[in-house]
């Protein structure tokens, strides 16, 4: 597992200051999205599938303005956000 360079350093959210680290990881569970297991840290395996990583970037988001909500509710509501941003036309590296 690589870490790549990222162009978000951090983030502050209601649950304090996490750190982002994009990882390059061959290893995982079928190229699975990584979570902040780590307290303070968001890591976040890039996809080929867009669509699929502005839901784990949604997901992970949400875990921070929310740490109490359970995980069913939390992967439920970030994917119906992450479906409303690439409806309304979000997409990574457009300006």
């Amino acid at each position: 597992m690589t870490r790549a360079k990222s162009p978000l350093k951090s983030i502050t959210l209601s649950s304090g200051r996490f750190r982002i680290t994009r990882v390059d990881c061959a290893g995982c569970v079928q190229g699975r999205k990584l979570s902040c297991k780590v307290r303070g840290e968001i890591n976040i395996v890039p996809t080929t599938n867009k669509k699929d990583e502005l839901d784990t970037w949604v997901h992970e988001a949400m875990h921070g303005e929310f740490p109490r909500m359970t995980e069913p509710r939390i992967a439920k509501a970030a994917t119906n956000l992450a479906r409303l941003l690439w409806r309304v036309g979000y997409r990574k590296g457009r300006q």
